[in-house]
């Protein structure tokens, strides 16, 4: 009676009369909805804040009062989906650079560099704004102030020859330096640096003129000097002019050097000769360079075996030499094509060093500062079954030398008819340019960028983006290596594992005893030019790999091979 009663309020109220059979069903569906969503709660915790952390949105209604907009249960799952997605995106993303950072190194040392995972900060590719001062040119006012007469044509020759004497094959090398020239003499087993007379064995680049129109290396009784020969090669800029000093300074050394030979151990033989030049290029195959520098020697040559020499004389051999060459064809005095050979300086300076029996196996660098030209070069050596080969693995060869150095600092001279007597030391350059020292940086600054970034830019194309693990042995030669500044800009080297030491010279190097030890290094070019061309070869630039040895305890099997 009792249960009919409430079937009937119920009724009266709305509810119908199947929920009561279902209710149970309900019960769990409700129970097992709870259990899924507490499931997916504490999956959300594992990467998130759990929901219940979340502030509500709030939305500003359009009557100015602030109200709360609750989100729905399943809006803030789906939301939590997405941030779920998004860090486990980024977590991918640093798992893959992680991963690209510890890929195997490109060098570098003697023993097990591939260990070592440093980053290094790569070299910025930028161009520096440093340009050429405008005050760097070469003059050659006054060449033909001298001696124009017509029998200024007239060749006369100095000839020396007695074919009597037994044969010898001589090699010359040739290092025709911006502010001084350098030549050693070789036959197969022993080399000899030339002294010219009054002026040792650096001879200065310098062309003088006498009143009646001789060109000579005499300073006496000269009338005027040319200097900057060798500028007009650097820059690409020569004219008719250049090119007669050129071939007429080339010629009186070719003629020293000749009678050089006649006080010489190699006095008693009828000399057969073989000529190396070098080259100031950062490349081997610049062939337009190359042609031009290799005609002005030929012609030099040439032009040497004549008794007088005059800026007339030599303009007219440049237009039509086949009188003098016909000539000296007869005497068998000509250099033939495969006697006459150009090279670039630092290919010499590596054939020499591998010439040494101090070279050393594995990473090199080399750094020549000169007069004209700033010579960064990375170099490999190994030995393969006792035979040593190397390969240069990035270079860089700018106008960045101390005469340029020089012309840039006296830009800022307040007398322009003064010069700077010296570049040792930045106190006293400053002191000339009435200056301090933080002025003299600012205005160097440009200049050091240019030479900080190519420095950079070798050392890191070969690291490849990390540092190196193994000391490189590391060469700085050139006149220019005492002068502070320079000095200051290779600071950038003690981030690296160098080891610093002097180029050593070879045994068939035999100087004279008044011959300064300390000087060899700027013999370095002319010393590596005294071989035998066919012994010197090619440099190719190659990419550098690293081998890991088979036992840590043979270190000579780890090698950097060209690829």
């Amino acid at each position: 009676m009792l249960k009919e009663q409430l079937l009937k309020i119920k009724e009266q109220l709305g509810f119908n009369s199947n929920d009561s059979e279902s209710g149970s069903a309900k019960e769990d569906t409700l129970n097992k909805n709870n259990s899924n969503k507490n499931n997916k709660t504490l999956k959300l915790r594992r990467g998130s804040s759990s929901t219940e952390s979340k502030k509500p949105s709030r939305v500003k209604p359009k009557d100015g009062t602030r109200k709360s907009k609750k989100r729905s249960k399943n809006d803030d799952y789906q939301l939590k989906g997405k941030r779920e997605t998004v860090k486990s995106n980024k977590r991918k993303k640093r798992k893959k650079i992680i991963k690209q950072q510890e890929a195997p190194l490109v060098l570098i040392s003697d023993f097990i560099s591939s260990e070592k995972k440093t980053p290094l900060k790569v070299a910025e590719n930028l161009k520096p704004k440093y340009l050429i001062p405008k005050n760097f040119v070469s003059e050659r006012k006054g060449l033909w102030d001298f001696g124009r007469k017509p029998e200024d044509t007239t060749l006369i020759f100095d000839i020396n020859s007695n074919e009597q004497l037994p044969e010898k094959d001589l090699v010359i090398g040739l290092d025709f330096g911006t502010a001084y020239t350098k030549v050693v003499i070789a036959d197969e087993t022993y080399a000899y640096p030339v002294m010219f007379e009054e002026a040792g064995y650096l001879l200065p680049s310098e062309l003088y003129i006498t009143k009646d129109g001789t060109l000579t290396l005499n300073k006496q009784k000269s009338a005027l000097v040319f200097t900057k020969l060798k500028h007009p090669l650097l820059f690409g800029n020569y004219t008719e002019d250049d090119n007669i000093v050129i071939i007429a300074f080339l010629s009186l050394v070719f003629k020293s050097s000749r009678n050089w030979v006649a006080t010489s151990p190699f006095r008693s033989h009828n000399v057969n000769w073989l000529l190396n030049a070098g080259l100031a290029t950062d490349s081997y195959h610049n062939i337009t360079l190359k042609e031009k520098f290799g005609a002005l020697v030929d012609l030099a040559w040439n032009v040497s075996y004549l008794d007088r020499i005059t800026p007339t004389i030599i303009k007219t051999l440049i237009k039509d030499s086949t009188q003098l060459t016909n000539k000296l064809e007869q005497l068998h005095l000509t250099l033939p094509h495969d006697c006459l050979s150009v090279f670039p300086e630092y290919v010499a300076q590596i054939s020499g060093y591998m010439n040494s029996p101090s070279k050393r196996n594995y990473s090199h660098l080399l750094i020549d500062v000169g007069a004209g030209t700033l010579d960064i070069v990375m170099f490999t050596t190994k030995s393969i079954d006792g035979e040593w080969r190397y390969s240069t693995n990035a270079k860089n060869i700018s106008n960045l030398g101390a005469d340029i150095l020089k012309a840039h600092r006296e830009q800022y001279l307040t007398d322009k008819n003064s010069s700077l007597d010296s570049l040792l030391k930045n106190v006293e350059v400053a002191n000339k340019l009435s200056i301090s020292l933080d002025e003299l940086n600012s205005l160097d600054s440009e200049f050091a960028k240019a030479i900080n970034l190519r420095l950079r830019g070798v050392i890191g194309k070969v690291a490849g983006g990390y540092k190196f693990a193994a000391q490189i042995t590391t060469f700085i030669c050139g006149g220019g290596r005492e002068i502070e500044f320079y000095q200051k800009q290779l600071d950038i080297l003690k981030n690296h594992p160098i080891d610093l030491i002097d180029l050593p010279p070879p045994n068939r190097f035999q100087p004279p005893k008044d011959f300064e030890v300390e000087m060899f290094h700027r013999f370095s070019v002319a010393l590596g030019l005294s071989y035998d061309p066919y012994n010197i070869g090619e440099c190719e630039v190659n990419n550098v790999e690293a081998k890991i040895p088979t036992s840590k305890y043979s270190p000579s099997e780890y090698i950097l091979s060209s690829k």
